[in-house]
This record gives C-alpha cells, sequence and structure tokens, in this order.
C-alpha cells in the first residue's frame, strides 16, 4: 500500500498565483476606496434626484434628473444608520448636526427638503422640491395671486407658470389650442362665461397672449375666498385661500411668539414637530411642557416655500414652515432629463436651474 502524499497546495489547480493575489487585492482596494468616495460625496457634497411630479414646472418637470448641492447650506451629518441586529434591519439615531455651508438660504432658491408634515426620523421622510419665497423674519402675504414680501410686491420667476383668465373681444370664443401652444402656453380650460377661458402660462407667454388682436385682457385667475379646496390651507380656521394668504411672519431663531388658543394653530406644529415640546390647552391656557405660558422663544429658523406650478403644487400655503433642520440641499443642475409620454431623452433640458 502506497503511503499517502500530502496535498502540495501551492500546486492546487484552484491555487492562485501571487501576482493574481496582489492584482485582486488592489481591485478590492480601489473599489472600496471608491465606495467610500461615493458615499461621502452622496452625504456631505452633492446627490442626484429625480422629478416625479410637476409642481415645479416649468421651471423643473417629471423627468428631470436635478442634482442638489449639499455645500450650499452645509451638509448634515446622518440622523439614522440602518445595522442588522440578528434579523430585520433596524434604524439607530444619531445626534446629527449641520456642518458649516458657504451660503445662506436665499429668497427664490430652489431647493430639496424633507416633507415637514410626515413622522419618523427627518432624514427618512419624503423629499420635496420647491422654491423659496420667504425667509426666516419675512412677512409674507399673497393678494389675489401677488406675493408680498414685507409689504413689496415679488415678480413671478421667468420659469414659474399659473392660471391666466383671458377675456376675448367681440364674438371670439377661444384662441385656438395649436396657437396657444405655438406661443408656448400650457393647458387651457373653459369657463362658465361666454368668451372667457383660463390657461397655463409663463408671465412671458401670457404677455403674448395679451398682444393677439382677438384677445381684450389676460388677468391672474383667482380663487374666491370661501371657495373650497381639497385639502384645508394653513393655518387651520385662517380663511385663507391659495391666491389670497393674510399676512404671515416666518420665525426666525430667537423670535418670540405669542401663545394662546388663537395662535396656537399656527404655532403648534414648531413646538410639537420641530422643537420637541409637548403642547396642551387648558381653559384657554397654553401649556407647553406641562407649564403654562404666554409666550415661546423659536430654537431655529424657518422657510416659506412655494412651486413653481402655483396652481398645481402642494407647498406652505397648505402646510405651513419649513424647518432649517428638514433642509437637504440648494438644487442647482439638470444633468439629464427623459419623457416618460414620448420615451425619449430631453436634450434641450440640461443646464442651471434658476
Amino acid at each position: 500500500m502506497k503511503p499517502l502524499i500530502p496535498l502540495d497546495r501551492s500546486r492546487s489547480p484552484f491555487s492562485l498565483s501571487a501576482s493574481t493575489r496582489s492584482t485582486l487585492r488592489v481591485w478590492k482596494t480601489a473599489l472600496l476606496y471608491a465606495l467610500g468616495i461615493a458615499l461621502s460625496l452622496n452625504l456631505f457634497v452633492a446627490r442626484p434626484f429625480v422629478v416625479p411630479t410637476p409642481s415645479m414646472a416649468r421651471t423643473v418637470i417629471p423627468g428631470d434628473y436635478i442634482l442638489v448641492s449639499k455645500l450650499h447650506y452645509g451638509p448634515r451629518t446622518p440622523i439614522t444608520v440602518r445595522l442588522p441586529f440578528g434579523g430585520p434591519v433596524a434604524d439607530v439615531e444619531l445626534p446629527s448636526v449641520r456642518l458649516p455651508g458657504f451660503t445662506a438660504p436665499e429668497r427664490g432658491d430652489v431647493v430639496v427638503f424633507n416633507l415637514p408634515t410626515e413622522s419618523g426620523p427627518v432624514d427618512q421622510r419624503t423629499p420635496y422640491l420647491k422654491r423659496i419665497v420667504a425667509l426666516p423674519g419675512d412677512t409674507l402675504s399673497i393678494r389675489d395671486k401677488q406675493v408680498y414680501i414685507n409689504g413689496l410686491a415679488q415678480r413671478l420667476p421667468q420659469t414659474a407658470q399659473q392660471r391666466w383668465r383671458v377675456e376675448m373681444t367681440g364674438t371670439q370664443l377661444w384662441v385656438s389650442p395649436d396657437e396657444l401652444r405655438d406661443l408656448g402656453a400650457g393647458t387651457a380650460y373653459g369657463t362658465d362665461r361666454t368668451g372667457t377661458f383660463e390657461v397655463s402660462a409663463t408671465r412671458d407667454v401670457a404677455a403674448r397672449i395679451r398682444e393677439l388682436p382677438e384677445v381684450e385682457s389676460v388677468h391672474p385667475s383667482v380663487v374666491a375666498r370661501g371657495r373650497r379646496t381639497s385639502v384645508s390651507l394653513f393655518p387651520d380656521g385662517s380663511g385663507n385661500t391659495p391666491d389670497r394668504f393674510h399676512p404671515l411672519r416666518i420665525p426666525k431663531a430667537g423670535d418670540t411668539i405669542w401663545l394662546s388658543p388663537r395662535t396656537l394653530p399656527t404655532y403648534r406644529d414648531i413646538l410639537e414637530r420641530h422643537e420637541g415640546r409637548t403642547v396642551d390647552v387648558r381653559a384657554g391656557t397654553v401649556f407647553v411642557d406641562g407649564k403654562p405660558t404666554k409666550r415661546y422663544t423659536v430654537g431655529q429658523d424657518y422657510y416659506f416655500t412655494l412651486g413653481d406650478n402655483r396652481d398645481n403644487s402642494f407647498d406652505s400655503r397648505f402646510w405651513g414652515f419649513v424647518p432649517e433642520s428638514h433642509m437637504i440641499g440648494k438644487a442647482v443642475w439638470t444633468f439629464f432629463s427623459w419623457d416618460p409620454q414620448s420615451d425619449a431623452m430631453r436634450p434641450d433640458r440640461f443646464g442651471p436651474l434658476r
């Protein structure tokens, strides 16, 4: 019987040469570095988003891929980390801070933020894309669709659109859809008045429609006060409409707000959702963290946002303020666009956001 021959692992058909093992180590290291860099860029520098809804049309439209800079306002350190604990994945919440940025949010910025009305960790809430129209400390009002900040009328952004009411001259009933489309207008809507229709358009397109010889006048289409909307307006019981909004001061860090049953609909979310307080009302007195109080010092900055598609946007008119802690970053660039209807690329959509 022949003795057993020890296995020579160096000659195994499955063994790798030293040079191959060295090459694999290099690729493994490079892959880990690449993953680390990609993760760091996503967390602290910029993040891509795809736009699913038309609430910012025509600034940003469904199918646009946009780049959101976190460096502008300062990136947030991670708020939740997902770790496996012997079974299902669990979210672990971490204390989070905002690192320094190179600018503060400005009026007119197109921003991405986590939806303030949702529950759970902030960074797990739905990302929303809107435009900042009012900064901390500003007083905002809306009169017949016209936005006023600190008493000054604000020009509608060039790429923003809203509904306009078009009055025709004589017996002319309508501007043809083809002509409206050639002018750059969007959807047209009939009204209950002969010789009048409404159309979605930017301010520049509305001006071109106004120049047509068969058009008598073009004015913003205003939702009448008292007309019901499918969603209640902020704050509850205010009587506001999407086109007519009572003056509202946007809270900033250090502000003293006065608390009463009358003002609580405006400030309750600030205290409970965003600053971690408990609020109760007993016999007409407001209690914060179990103590009766008539005033509260705001702990962070807040913003008021609107969609550029003013008549088809779920924004601060409906749910109130956006806290600074919910800001993800500034939308700076459209880097790709795909038309879901024609199933084709839109090369003309590439460029910076304004």
